[in-house]
């Protein structure tokens, strides 16, 4: 019995890491949520910034079995600031806000604080934890002047029945953005920016 614990230990960390050392795409085809609380008023959406110093395209790196970060790592197919603007914009117009009207009074933008996953192993289970973090600032266009700013975090996970790869990676990722879209669109400081 313990040998066979043994066996299938190692082929979850064989499967885990797949090739460690090479990089592939996975693509994230992410969508914002439709059901979000309803907001009125007339925003444009500006840049998010990467501030993660690393890869724009960068959602994590692949681990070796001995649970090390590689040079290996799984990529998005386009620039994961450009994903977290068209999501906002999606979700913006999605709860009810006039999004990029030329004339509209606020601007929001942001900068990508971090974006981290973190794989959680046992000998028959792997857990891959998403966390999101972006810093939202609204600006008045007139005044050019910042009327609200917070740091919003989103949370994902999904558990494996053996290993991690796109089709895990994928649906911490929508956990964690839909987290984040729903917690800037619930807040009433938010709200009221906006008004």
């Amino acid at each position: 019995m313990l040998n066979h614990r043994v066996v299938l230990g190692a082929l979850l960390l064989f499967n885990l890491t797949g090739c460690a050392f090479s990089s592939g795409v996975v693509k994230l085809d992410y969508q914002a949520p439709v059901d979000l609380p309803h907001g009125q008023g007339d925003v444009t959406v500006g840049k998010i910034v990467d501030e993660r110093g690393q890869e724009p395209d960068l959602l994590m790196h692949k681990i070796n079995g001995y649970g090390q970060k590689t040079s290996g790592a799984y990529l998005a197919e386009k620039p994961v600031a450009e994903i977290i603007e068209d999501s906002v914009r999606e979700a913006l117009s999605s709860a009810g806000y006039r999004v990029d009207d030329q004339n509209a009074p606020k601007l929001i933008k942001g900068r990508l604080m971090s974006l981290d996953f973190e794989p959680i192993t046992s000998v028959f289970t792997a857990t891959l934890n998403a966390k999101l973090m972006v810093e939202f600032t609204v600006t008045d266009q007139q005044t050019q002047q910042n009327i609200w700013k917070e740091i919003v975090t989103g949370l994902g996970s999904q558990k494996s029945g053996s290993a991690f790869g796109e089709d895990y990676i994928r649906p911490a990722f929508k956990q964690a953005m839909d987290d984040l879209l729903r917690k800037l669109v619930s807040s009433d400081s938010f709200k009221a920016a906006l008004k």
